[in-house]
């Protein structure tokens, strides 16, 4: 009505509705006669066209129209077009899985290996594959020869006597061979990575590898579980780094113990020679000056014989065990019974035997061995004479020869003076006696049983000793049956 109120709305309750007085399409018309207006529908709630024309009774007609805009309306769409894309997209995942895995399995099950075995795949990879396989080739060619260096490296490493350690620039183990493991007592495995105060807590040990990761090279003597290892370390160099550490330990054991006694035959080769030569000295001298009564002169000389023939068996005692040191083998080897060989020896001291009536006796049975008969015999002779020179007066010796399924034995039994109980470890060492002041009288030069033990050691026997003093002695040599 001309008041704003309304009187009719073909969509919503008039009772509910506000004046539309002030609705700009409702003032212009109630004022001009037509009013047109857009804005957002209270009764509505959306964007809205309106127009509004003046009655001739004063009230006022309004017509209205809705409209989207273009967000609201793609909005809209939005929904639908979801609607309708979601099995789109759903049904091309499908089929680009499909055509992925058809495309990516002949890729995925090529023969790297060998690239052109049962690769069934696109001709496009020629070429790749062709260089893959002579990529291949290369590598298994590197790999082997690498391998086989290794290898080469390893066996050396693992069979040389001294013992190897590398480590890095910090001390840790890289590489240890079996000799280095059996020198510090390690088990032969999980030594690797381990730090070299692991293996053993030794200050020269450590010092050896403080130095040689400064860069210096160094050497000095190990003492280990009584032996002694002259330990060498040096540094490894790539590219002007220090990148490892060598330790190489050599066991001088035995050279220490042949210096030494090298030195101690030399001292006492020296004072051997020297005491027979002093008495030769001392008779001639005195026969030269003539201060030997004429009764006297064949006792003199008969003195100067013996120390004469003394100081000849001694120079070949001394000659005999030089070339047994070197293990001289230009002697030929040959066939030897040594029940035959033993008898002829016997033979040989029969007259030295009467002299102090000692029954010499041999039993037993025939037994061949491959060896050098000169050495043999020199072996065989000193046992049987030692047995006889330091027998009792009325003793005996017996000579045995038998075989067993392993060894054939010689064993020379005796009923002298024996040895006691702490000379026994010692008696094979050159120039050592006994009884010194005894051995003197029985013109032994104190290198028999050495001769005895070198020449059983170049036979590859083994000597064995029972002996109980004031109760005789027997000496057993095993020599090995083929």
């Amino acid at each position: 009505n001309s008041e704003g109120r309304v009187l009719f709305d073909n969509v919503s309750n008039v009772e509910s509705m506000e004046n539309h007085s002030s609705r700009p399409e409702v003032f212009n018309a109630l004022r001009y006669g037509y009013g047109e207006a857009v804005h957002q529908s209270k009764t509505l709630d959306e964007q809205t066209f309106y127009r509004a024309i003046k009655l001739n009774d004063g009230t006022v007609i309004r017509v209205s129209s809705t409209f989207n805009s273009v967000y609201k309306s793609v909005l809209e769409a939005v929904l639908y077009l979801f609607i309708i894309l979601l099995p789109v997209i759903i049904l091309i995942i499908i089929i680009a899985n499909k055509l992925t895995k058809n495309i990516i399995e002949p890729l995925n099950n090529l023969n790297l290996e060998e690239p052109y075995s049962n690769n069934n795949v696109y001709d496009e990879l020629s070429p790749l594959l062709h260089r893959m396989a002579k990529q291949n080739d290369k590598l298994k060619k590197q790999y082997i020869k690498l391998k086989e260096q290794e290898d080469e490296f390893k066996t050396i490493i693992e069979n040389v006597r001294e013992g190897i350690i590398v480590l890095n620039n910090r001390g840790y183990i890289l590489s240890i061979n079996r000799s280095a493991e059996e020198i510090f007592s390690l088990s032969r495995s999980g030594n690797t990575g381990k730090h070299i105060l692991a293996l053993n807590r030794s200050k020269i040990l450590l010092k050896a590898a403080e130095e040689a990761m400064d860069g210096n090279s160094y050497e000095a003597i190990l003492k280990k579980d009584n032996r002694k290892y002259n330990i060498l370390s040096s540094p490894v160099y790539i590219e002007n780094y220090i990148e490892g550490i060598i330790l190489l330990l050599l066991d001088i054991t035995e050279k220490e113990e042949r210096d030494r006694i090298r030195r101690e035959f030399s001292a006492n080769v020296s004072h051997e020679l020297k005491t027979p030569l002093t008495s030769i000295i001392g008779y001639s001298e005195l026969m030269k000056n003539g201060m030997v009564k004429e009764e006297d002169v064949t006792k003199v000389s008969k003195r100067i014989y013996n120390e004469s023939k003394h100081l000849i068996s001694l120079i070949d005692d001394i000659i005999r065990l030089s070339k047994l040191d070197e293990k001289e083998s230009e002697l030929p080897l040959e066939e030897i019974d040594l029940y035959e060989l033993a008898n002829q020896v016997i033979y040989r001291l029969d007259v030295h035997a009467k002299e102090k009536n000692i029954n010499v006796t041999i039993s037993g049975e025939s037994a061949v061995i491959s060896g050098v008969k000169q050495i043999l015999e020199e072996v065989i002779y000193n046992i049987i004479d030692n047995a006889i020179k330091y027998n009792n007066q009325d003793g005996s010796v017996n000579v045995n020869v038998r075989k067993t399924v392993n060894n054939i034995i010689l064993s020379v039994e005796d009923t002298g003076i024996g040895i006691p109980a702490e000379d026994k470890q010692r008696i094979f060492e050159r120039f050592y006696r006994v009884d010194k002041s005894h051995s003197k009288d029985t013109g032994g030069t104190g290198l028999g049983l050495s001769i005895v033990r070198h020449g059983a050691e170049f036979h590859n026997a083994k000597i064995e000793l029972q002996s109980e003093l004031d109760k005789g002695s027997k000496i057993k040599l095993l020599f090995q049956r083929k």
